[in-house]
């Protein structure tokens, strides 16, 4: 009940959050940084991609010996996927 209450002020909020993605991946993407024609729907796939580790409906995984790796892991695989190809290696 409370979340169907709060369900614009949700909508809101996750506005607000692809918006900064978006005005983080924009630039970068004009810059050379990140690979993208759409910073927007890009931003939201970011914002998605780590659900597992900001939803609350996931709070029990939060606490396995090994979250912090699969996180990592998410974080490393979108940043792969957006990071423009320069011919370096990942890091470099």
């Amino acid at each position: 009940m409370l979340a169907a209450d709060l369900g614009g002020a949700v909508t809101a909020h996750l506005d607000v959050l692809t918006t900064q993605l978006t005005q983080i991946i924009g630039p970068g993407a004009d810059a050379g940084v990140f690979i993208t024609t759409e910073p927007t729907t890009t931003a939201r796939a970011v914002f998605h991609a780590p659900g597992r580790f900001h939803d609350p409906r996931y709070f029990r995984d939060w606490g396995q010996h090994d979250i912090e790796a699969h996180f990592d892991a998410v974080v490393e695989l979108v940043l792969r996927g957006l990071r423009a190809r320069t011919g370096r290696p990942p890091g470099a």
